[in-house]
């Protein structure tokens, strides 16, 4: 598994690495683009939060996509979390900017309070 080390997490005590979710989310064909983070939980230490964007003029449902993600990924891998959104911040070479995604996570929470 190679992933950037500051980009993976530990969920329940399994260490998580993001790309291979991604890889199978963007597999989807109504998905695209996705970015998956780590986000505060205070059962598994972390939970695997998902942003998707769909592709143009598609519907997608967080519930479509844990199901098109079972058999796929193990169980622990598989988002708690899952957001569609209409866009995900980039960066200049058109990589998801995960620490802007868990940002934005965060915002979105404490608004909630």
């Amino acid at each position: 598994m190679v992933d950037r080390i500051k980009d993976t997490f530990v969920s329940a005590g399994h260490t998580i690495y993001p790309s291979p979710i991604e890889g199978e989310i963007g597999k989807h064909p109504k998905v695209r683009l996705v970015s998956v983070v780590g986000v505060p939980d205070a059962a598994k230490g972390h939970a695997i939060y998902a942003e998707v964007v769909p592709v143009a003029g598609e519907q997608l449902k967080a519930s479509e996509l844990k199901q098109f993600l079972r058999g796929k990924l193990p169980a622990y891998n598989i988002p708690a979390r899952i957001r569609i959104v209409k866009d995900i911040p980039l960066s200049p070479v058109g990589k998801a900017l995960h620490r802007a995604v868990q940002d934005n996570f965060g915002k979105r929470q404490g608004a909630k309070r």
